[in-house]
């Protein structure tokens, strides 16, 4: 009875020391994946880089998409300020013509109002394409754009105000991408046209490099696990 139960007890031993050693190979296998990837990461950022580089227009197109959705709904303001400054602007030159100011400072004012005039027509061609886009999706697809770029929820957040799952408001996200840039591409909308159209606004512009850098990790991270399925 005693040499049975201590077979017993060496046999669990055995076990236990077994599972230890497996599980300590599959921790070290997952520490060099994740090795593996880190030495990856600069590879694989180059990489996407070199995609976007290469005018893969689809791709900046993808970026637009963001930008002009994420702005529409600020635009319309930084509209009525741009109104009341070059009214403003326009009444100093009209008064200024009128009490013999120096001509020189009169056509400054004059070119100042003609490039605010110049920057708020730009603005509103961003506003109406984004307005464009928006009303080109239906149903739950608009609901989710409006609330993922003009509410700036989180994609947990839509999650709940949905009542849906993360895998069904992450496809739909790039259903979203894809609907839209597929519009851009039937209407012939050009990416020099767009990179002109917010080339006057230091927040469009930063709003694009926010987009671009979010674009370029999620890239590099597809990267890594194309390349290490298992990290």
């Amino acid at each position: 009875m005693t040499n049975t139960l201590k077979m017993q007890s060496i046999t669990e031993e055995n076990h236990v020391q077994k599972e230890e050693i497996e599980s300590s190979k599959k921790r070290k296998i997952q520490q060099e994946n994740m090795k593996k990837c880190t030495k990856n990461t600069n590879f694989c950022q180059e990489s996407c880089k070199n995609k976007l580089f290469l005018g893969d227009e689809n791709l900046q197109k993808k970026l637009f998409v963001k930008v002009l959705l994420s702005a529409n709904k600020t635009i319309p303001n930084t509209i009525a300020i741009l109104d009341k400054i070059i009214e403003e602007r326009a009444s100093t030159c009209i008064s200024s013509s009128l009490i013999y100011s120096s001509a020189l400072s009169t056509y400054g004012e004059i070119d100042h109002v003609i490039d605010l005039t110049a920057r708020k027509d730009k603005l509103l061609n961003i506003y109406v394409m984004g307005k464009e886009l928006l009303e080109s999706l239906s149903g739950d697809l608009k609901d989710i754009a409006v609330l993922r770029y003009q509410k700036r929820y989180q994609v947990d957040d839509i999650v709940l105000a949905l009542n849906s799952s993360q895998r069904t408001i992450y496809r739909k996200l790039k259903l979203i991408d894809e609907k839209l840039v597929r519009y851009m591409n039937l209407n012939n909308w050009n990416i020099s046209f767009l990179e002109d159209q917010i080339s006057s606004e230091p927040w469009l512009k930063s709003l694009y490099e926010k987009k671009y850098n979010e674009e370029l990790v999620n890239m590099s991270r597809a990267e890594c696990k194309k390349k290490n399925p298992s990290a």
